[in-house]
């Protein structure tokens, strides 16, 4: 029996999901800081809230920051801002600003709470000294210098984070390299690897990829003890050590006194171990902290502070959500001053998409500015500001096969962002096609069932596109799908006398035009021949039809017929009804085909689809994804609309293995009936 083979050339989208999931477990629910003592690395949210000593800050929606606890050297006072993130020390503490440079307050003993120019990416304050992230990936420290741990060095590291004596930062590998104190152990490198470290009192823990957390150094309280998991942050304080699990609880373990290492059901989106207490954010911006309260510094913050972004992680191309086909994201957020977020998907060479993204129109503070980047994620192909309003929008041509990259920010980027910066993103193909079943005008059109029009995404205008009348079409199309190079597959409703013969409902003529639009014209060649590979005049008319290159053969053939279809398949005959696809490998084309029927898709699977008629397909290979007319109206999957409407049956762990959705035609100005529908 022949089985069917999914494998190609192209990489399975499907690894895609798999890859960011993996990259989620990494660095999801804001991966961060210890006491005085860590931080999260460039790309990922900033840090919002830290513990220290015996005080506390957080980092406010403006940028600001608010401290509560000890101010005996004026680290508990706040600062305006604006600043992207902060960091504790013990005494004093370190914010980022806009520009880079480290603005610094509270004790100064050593130089500890001196401002630096930097620019830095990140900051990480420890006991009595800090160190800046510089953009080259050194480590840039000042203030006490005992055990060498305010030495500068150059790396290079993704991540930095200041503890009690020493400092771990983590190399682009994922090793942990340390140095100052290794009095117990702490600043012993380690291979790895590692997704964050953060370094603690006399001791440093780091999580590996599959969120365990990996401690080393002193264990007098079992601070140090290694914890299975799965985590998503680790915070390792004075003498305990809290980790977010996957459901955002927070899990501590360690010395408890005065409750600093009490387990804490959150939901959390940070945590932040300090000296004696422990402090966590909630999802809606507050600080809930447990242990010793001795000055307040365990004090539940009422904030609101920066929030948690729904969106993350995506601030990096190595970490880019990935958009389906004709797929509209809403609902996302700059949530963070510097924030920028970013956003994959698949093309082919010479594919044509439109992005269109949604701000100011509907309401934002976000002045948007969308990038596209190549394969690579860093070489910008295109960027655009304001072409639709303040909104943003690019329309472009991809020159080669890949995963290509956006880039979502604001265009005041190192300042803006928040509750307010909201966006919906959208990415279409350039063109739309479709054939109606009957005759009507279609924005300034006069269409018949023999026409194909094209709908362009990036003027809003439809146009004719092939025009049956002029290279003999007399028969209704019922299908038909676009081949790479510019010719199209056509399916009759009756029988079509053409140049190379008459072609029957169960057959697939190939037209390879010398000019498209109000004067079209070309020639036609045989593709399919139905008759050939089983198909008859049974109620076995071809309906629905698409191609693609990925699966099987180079030239693999979609197809969902009208009434039963009966045809020879792997170990006797295949059956199939008008809700199901089958695939035909094209070893022969032509008047003389030759192939093979293999199933694919049973449409019984999916709620409500059992006897309803496929009048159209286009399949996208990259997410799995059917787009699909059905005849007459309907209501699959929870979702109801006509034959004016695209059926969109997206793979996922539904009941039948796909959810529903629908696409609107009317909305673009199509109001007639479906005959077929393709999309470049």
């Amino acid at each position: 029996m022949r089985s069917l083979n999914l494998s190609s050339t192209r990489p399975q989208r499907g690894l895609l999901p798999a890859v960011v999931l993996a990259l989620f477990l990494m660095v999801a629910l804001r991966p961060g800081p210890a006491a005085a003592l860590g931080n999260t690395p460039p790309g990922l949210p900033p840090q919002v809230l830290d513990a220290g000593f015996s005080h506390s800050c957080a980092l406010t929606a403006t940028g600001a920051v608010d401290c509560w606890g000890d101010n005996f050297n004026g680290q508990g006072t706040g600062q305006t801002g604006p600043y992207s993130e902060v960091s504790v020390g013990g005494n004093h503490n370190c914010a980022l600003t806009p520009a880079g440079a480290a603005d610094c307050w509270g004790s100064d003993s050593f130089g500890e709470g001196t401002d630096q120019p930097g620019p830095y990416t990140q900051l990480s304050a420890g006991s009595y000294h800090t160190c800046g992230l510089t953009p080259a990936g050194a480590a840039d420290c000042w203030g006490d210098n005992f055990s060498g741990k305010a030495d500068d060095q150059p790396g290079p590291y993704t991540q930095l984070s200041a503890g009690n004596n020493h400092n771990c930062g983590l190399t682009p590998a994922g090793a942990a390299d340390c140095w100052g104190s290794d009095s117990f152990g702490e600043g012993t490198d380690q291979p790895g690897p590692y997704i964050q470290v953060s370094a603690g009192g006399f001791h440093t823990c780091a999580l590996t990829p599959a969120g365990a957390v990996d401690c080393w150094g002193g264990d007098s309280s079992g601070q140090a003890t290694d914890m299975p998991g799965p985590y998503t942050q680790v915070s390792a304080g004075s003498y305990h050590t809290c980790a977010l699990t996957t459901t955002g609880a927070a899990d501590c373990w360690g010395n408890n006194s005065y409750g600093r290492a009490d387990d804490q059901p959150g939901p959390y989106t940070q945590v932040s171990a300090g000296a004696n207490h422990t402090c966590a954010l909630t999802p809606t911006g507050a600080a809930d902290c447990w242990g010793l309260d001795g000055s307040g510094q365990a004090t539940d913050q009422a904030g609101p502070y920066r929030p948690y972004e729904p969106n993350e992680p995506n601030d990096s191309a190595g970490t880019a959500t990935p958009l389906g086909y004709e797929e509209v994201v809403r609902n996302q957020f700059v949530g963070l001053a510097g924030d920028a977020d970013y956003y994959t998907f698949y093309a082919f060479t010479g594919e044509q998409f439109v992005v269109g993204l949604e701000a100011a129109s509907i309401g934002s503070d976000l002045d948007p500015v969308l990038t596209l980047y190549d394969t690579d994620g860093t070489t910008v192909l295109e960027i655009n500001d304001d072409s639709n309003g303040l909104d943003s929008r690019l329309s472009f041509t991809l020159p080669a096969e890949g995963y290509y990259y956006l880039q979502v920010r604001d265009y005041d980027a190192l300042t803006a962002g928040g509750p307010r910066y909201f966006y919906n993103l959208s990415i279409r193909p350039h063109s739309i096609y479709v054939s109606p079943t009957g005759k009507g005008t279609v924005g300034t059109v006069s269409a018949t069932p023999q026409d194909i029009l094209r709908y362009d995404s990036n003027t809003g205008i439809w146009s004719m596109w092939l025009d049956g009348s002029d290279v003999g079409i007399t028969k209704a199309l019922t299908a038909f799908a676009r081949l790479p190079g510019g010719d199209w597959l056509l399916v009759f409703k009756a029988n079509q006398t053409t140049p190379a013969g008459v072609f029957t409902p169960w057959d697939i003529a190939r037209f390879t035009p010398s000019s498209m639009g109000e004067t079209t014209a070309g020639t036609f060649s045989w593709h399919f021949d139905g008759s050939d590979v089983g198909l008859t005049t049974s109620g076995e008319k071809i309906d629905a039809l698409d191609w693609t290159q990925q699966l099987i053969t180079p030239n693999t053939l979609m197809i969902s017929t009208s009434g039963t279809m009966k045809v020879p398949g792997p170990g006797g005959t295949l059956k199939a009804q008008d809700e199901d696809v089958v695939l035909f490998e094209l070893l022969v084309t032509g008047a003389n085909t030759i192939g093979d029927w293999v199933p694919f898709f049973d449409g019984t699977v999916v709620p409500g689809m059992k006897g309803e008629d496929l009048s159209a397909l286009d399949w996208d290979y990259d997410t799995g994804v059917f787009h699909t007319g059905i005849t007459g109206s309907f209501k699959i999957g929870g979702v109801s609309g006509s034959g004016k409407d695209i059926l969109v049956l997206t793979p996922d762990a539904a009941p039948g293995g796909y959810s529903a959705s629908r696409i609107s035609l009317s909305s673009l100005g199509f109001n007639l009936q479906i005959g077929g529908f393709e999309t470049d």
